[in-house]
């Protein structure tokens, strides 16, 4: 009696039926994420930016990096 029941349920689902079943899944959970919008929109690193404006940020680092010899 139990063996009759796992026949009728292996052939009405096959592997082939899981698997285009997960692709679904997987198509509908990229088509969500492409919708999700960026929490940082167009925002660029900050190393692209002063690039463009000329200005070498590793030198700039290193300065800010310099402790300041004014105490309060």
């Amino acid at each position: 009696m139990v063996g009759s029941r796992i026949k009728n349920v292996s052939a009405a689902f096959s592997w082939a039926d899981e698997v285009e079943r997960e692709e679904e899944e997987q198509a509908r959970f990229q088509e969500h994420q492409k919708q999700k919008p960026d929490p940082f929109g167009s925002a660029r690193p900050r190393e692209v930016v002063l690039l463009e404006k000329g200005i070498d940020w590793r030198k700039l680092d290193i300065h800010l990096q310099q402790p300041s010899h004014k105490r309060y």
